[in-house]
């Protein structure tokens, strides 16, 4: 079997790479008898796993003849973020979805996978753990959404209730401005029905904070330098890389985003809050208090319950397992 693996950004072939995890993906592939498509949509396949979705990849299944048991799509992003997908017209196309989110899958009666992971390395994160800043951190970027779930407006509202001695905030797209903010913002309201516009997601547009203290050229070492952080996902249907990276840090975690045990991580690997941004910063300003001692438990603990789970999410295992389970639906 020919299968097509479009990439994340409508390549018509995905940038697999020679080595890493997502060639662990392609190596499944191949090692099943497979062969996969290496030029442009002139190309014609047997079968195809879509990354992306768009006009042009429409337009190839259709010419294509691929039949629908033998395509797939993956979603990557939630509807907060991209509509089209999700779109009853698209889903039709399709034999199979794919989702890295226990919420997306139920809500297309998908497959669901986990977010693949970095590795927690052998690193001792809480060696000088005293020498770290005592205040939060929030490494996030200030996006835009006009839909109902979308949860950047929350780290917008939990911004403007602290102030720079308990909270710096790193990342993209901060304190650029109303005409920036306004034009992102509107381009997702302009792609949404107005049943599915919310109002409070217009909080802070134009705002300058001054807890900004620019993007971050390393995440992972700007996290070490705090004791606390603040993880506040896109949305409240599933768990990126953000609840891990603040963890393996050795972050006193704070985390905004749908049930931990919902996803099968346990409830002691952060302090999960509501999405209410005066519950955020209550806990936040009664963490700051206590003794460091305490803070560094509290840290470690979280990290201990958390490792083990990881495991399971780490990218490779992840991409293997999902190559395996998709190349077993199109062979059938």
């Amino acid at each position: 079997m020919k299968i097509r693996v479009t990439g994340h950004s409508f390549q018509g072939v995905f940038p697999f790479g020679s080595s890493g995890p997502w060639n662990n993906f392609e190596r499944v592939l191949i090692d099943r008898g497979h062969t996969i498509c290496g030029n442009d949509y002139s190309e014609k396949a047997d079968a195809i796993i879509a990354n992306s979705f768009n006009t042009e990849i429409r337009d190839y299944i259709l010419n294509s003849d691929i039949p629908k048991e033998r395509r797939i799509l993956v979603l990557w992003e939630p509807y907060i973020v991209e509509k089209t997908r999700y779109l009853p017209k698209v889903l039709e196309l399709f034999g199979s979805v794919f989702a890295p989110s226990i919420d997306w899958a139920d809500r297309v009666n998908g497959r669901a996978f986990s977010w693949p992971q970095d590795d927690f390395t052998s690193e001792n994160v809480f060696e000088n753990w005293e020498d770290r800043l005592n205040q939060a951190v929030m490494v996030q970027g200030n996006k835009f959404s006009a839909r109902k779930g979308e949860q950047y407006s929350l780290r917008r509202r939990t911004l403007s209730q602290t102030n720079i001695d308990e909270l710096l905030l790193f990342g993209t797209n901060w304190n650029k401005g109303i005409n920036f903010d306004w034009w992102h913002w509107s381009r997702s309201l302009i792609n949404s029905s107005w049943s599915d516009v919310s109002l409070k997601s217009l909080y802070g547009l134009g705002k300058i904070n001054s807890q900004y203290a620019g993007e971050s050229s390393n995440k992972s070492q700007t996290l070490k330098n705090f004791q606390i952080s603040i993880v506040i996902e896109n949305s409240s249907d599933f768990i990126s890389e953000k609840l891990f990276d603040s963890v393996r840090a050795g972050c006193l975690t704070l985390f905004v985003g749908p049930r931990l045990d919902r996803y099968g991580i346990p409830n002691d690997s952060a302090f999960e809050v509501s999405d209410d941004p005066k519950e955020i910063v209550a806990l936040l300003r009664r963490l700051l208090q206590l003794d460091i001692s305490e803070k560094k438990s509290l840290a470690k603990k979280q990290y201990d319950a958390l490792k083990p789970i990881s495991r399971k999410w780490k990218n490779s295992t992840v991409l293997t397992s999902v190559a395996r389970e998709m190349i077993t639906v199109l062979e059938s």
